[in-house]
């Protein structure tokens, strides 16, 4: 995977996304409305990353938690190694 397949940058978030979930958010710190904004935005990646790589690429267990935005709150990493397991 190079750094511009949508692959890697959907790997790459997701990682991001547990790491702020766990404890990030308390380490910047954000409030409860820069926390919300923060899901927002990954939420709207993820979509957009989960279009570009194409549904029929996930399960539909992790294509569930990519659209329901499960995975934009996932404090512990079981979204990316999933994610991790199905696209690497």
């Amino acid at each position: 995977m190079t750094i511009s397949d949508p692959r890697k940058r959907l790997l790459d978030l997701l990682r991001i996304v547990a790491a702020y979930n766990d404890k990030g958010y308390q380490w910047i710190p954000h409030d409860a409305a820069q926390v919300a904004l923060y899901r927002d935005q990954a939420q709207s990646e993820i979509l957009q990353l989960t279009a570009e790589i194409g549904e029929q690429a996930f399960s539909g267990d992790l294509l569930d938690m990519l659209k329901s935005g499960a995975a934009a709150r996932d404090n512990s990493g079981d979204t990316y190694l999933l994610a991790k397991s199905e696209l690497a």
